[in-house]
């Protein structure tokens, strides 16, 4: 099990790359679900709530920004490879995917550390907007992108029949 995740060498069908993508997307929502769960059975302001706050955030930080998106890239170089395609589209949505988390994390870091924090003035709505746009980015493009390598097809395998696909993904 875990060679499909870590290991990048190999191919993988259809099948079992939207059953991985589906197991990689349901980790990756419900580790920052169960932390805010906790959060909210267990305030941070009581006696060790705040420890174990700050004791999750590496742990969640690490899982959603180095394991996950490595798992990620090795499944979908597995599928890409199968599908008889190259791996540059999966590296330009690497990069992107990148410098859009980059481009959130600086702008977050402006908005609670930067002179409009100090000064009261609220986020300027252009800053706001790149966050917005970047963090939907992040979320929309994956998935698009996990379905245009998933209906791929290797080459010389004639043209599909769009109407017996639910049946073949299943």
């Amino acid at each position: 099990m875990l060679r499909l995740f870590f290991d990048s060498t190999g191919r993988i069908g259809r099948r079992a790359f939207v059953l991985g993508m589906a197991g990689l997307y349901a980790v990756g929502l419900a580790v920052p679900a169960a932390i805010a769960v906790a959060m909210k059975f267990d305030p941070p302001m009581d006696d060790g709530g705040a420890v174990k706050i700050l004791l999750a955030i590496p742990i969640v930080a690490l899982l959603q920004f180095v394991v996950l998106p490595y798992a990620n890239v090795c499944l979908h170089l597995k599928r890409l490879r199968d599908a008889g395609r190259g791996p540059i589209s999966l590296i330009a949505i690497a990069v992107f995917s990148l410098l859009a988390i980059v481009l959130c994390g600086v702008i977050g870091a402006m908005q609670v550390f930067g002179a409009s924090r100090l000064s009261g003035a609220p986020m300027p709505t252009a800053l706001a907007g790149i966050m917005i746009v970047a963090g939907v980015m992040i979320v929309a493009v994956w998935p698009f992108y996990g379905v245009w390598v998933a209906l791929g097809r290797p080459e010389g395998e004639p043209a599909e029949d769009f109407r017996d696909l639910p049946r073949r993904l299943v």
